[in-house]
């Protein structure tokens, strides 16, 4: 009797210690699966994030004005509502694009900015040419603001498109070739405005 009571508590601990085993074998091959699976998912994201990152980057690039680029004429028209081409190219000085709007915020802040560009300037060494790509200016608007060299309105969609210059403020330094060498959109900081006066005022 105790021969068979005893062979029976084995056989219930060895199935016991089989099922356990079993278990420990599933739950490991589970863990597995999840790790794989983990790693895989995170590098199907770190490749879509890399995807997103170029498209946002090629995005920008094609939102921001072309360096190094030949550029054509600005085109549009004066305060009198005459056409205007003016050439930027095989010129003996640098232009300064100033790019705004009458209305927009922005543009107000960054004016003191574009006013101390202006008073820094000697002898004429840049060109200034303030390009207004939002509704036409008034003349109270024309009277209270300095202007530089040229202001054109009523700027043509080719130009705009040409020159990417679909956010204001923008700012551009376009050398004697003809080519921008550096933009920059928003209002400008302290080390923007010197990194603008130094492309500005570098040998072409």
């Amino acid at each position: 009797m105790y021969c068979r009571l005893s062979a029976l508590n084995y056989a219930a601990t060895g199935k016991e210690g089989r099922a356990s085993s079993i278990l420990q074998k599933f739950m490991f091959t589970m863990l597995c699966m999840v790790l794989v699976a983990s790693t895989v998912m995170n590098f199907v994201m770190i490749r879509r994030n890399r995807s997103l990152t170029e498209h946002i980057k090629s995005y920008t690039a094609q939102l921001s004005p072309p360096i190094g680029v030949p550029m054509p004429d600005l085109e549009g028209r004066d305060s009198s509502q005459a056409l205007v081409s003016l050439n930027v190219r095989d010129t003996n000085r640098p232009t300064i694009v100033f790019v705004f709007s009458p209305t927009r915020h922005f543009c107000k802040d960054n004016w003191t900015n574009w006013d101390r560009l202006l008073e820094n300037r000697t002898n004429g060494a840049w060109r200034a040419v303030f390009l207004n790509v939002g509704t036409r200016s008034t003349e109270d608007f024309r009277k209270t603001h300095v202007l530089g060299d040229y202001l054109i309105e009523d700027v043509t969609k080719k130009t705009i498109d040409d020159y990417r210059v679909f956010y204001t403020p923008g700012s551009l330094v376009i050398g004697s070739d003809g080519k921008i060498r550096r933009s920059w959109t928003g209002v400008l900081n302290k080390q923007d405005m010197a990194d603008l006066l130094q492309e500005a005022t570098a040998i072409n």
